[in-house]
């Protein structure tokens, strides 16, 4: 005679441990998605960008690939976050990139606030 119950409680089990799994990764695409915004704040700063594009373009890159895999809830906003990241870097017209990263980042984080 089998007994299905501890099937059951294996695969509940292993539904809870992904679920906690899951917010863990949600916690801490938020905090990356805050210091995107954050390093997107410093780069309004005049010769900030060239400090602050040394994190915000991997973080950025980090956070796309962490939305792709586990979470994909904010996948469209990480896209062009990142996009946004690279481009920023043009001196002259990377201000504006750069203010449209930061409103980008911010709506990120909104939709991910736990």
């Amino acid at each position: 005679m089998v007994r299905r119950g501890k099937s059951r409680r294996k695969k509940s089990r292993k539904l809870a441990a992904r679920k906690v799994d899951i917010v863990m990764v949600r916690k801490l695409q938020f905090i990356f998605e805050v210091l995107v915004l954050f390093g997107f704040a410093v780069a309004l700063i005049p010769f900030g960008y060239l400090v602050a594009m040394t994190w915000v373009i991997p973080l950025s890159a980090l956070n796309f690939v962490i939305s792709l895999v586990w979470t994909k809830k904010t996948v469209g906003w990480d896209i062009v976050t990142f996009a946004m990241a690279v481009v920023s870097i043009v001196p002259i017209i990377g201000f504006f990139f750069r203010i449209v990263g930061l409103i980008t980042s911010a709506l990120a984080a909104r939709e991910l606030y736990p």
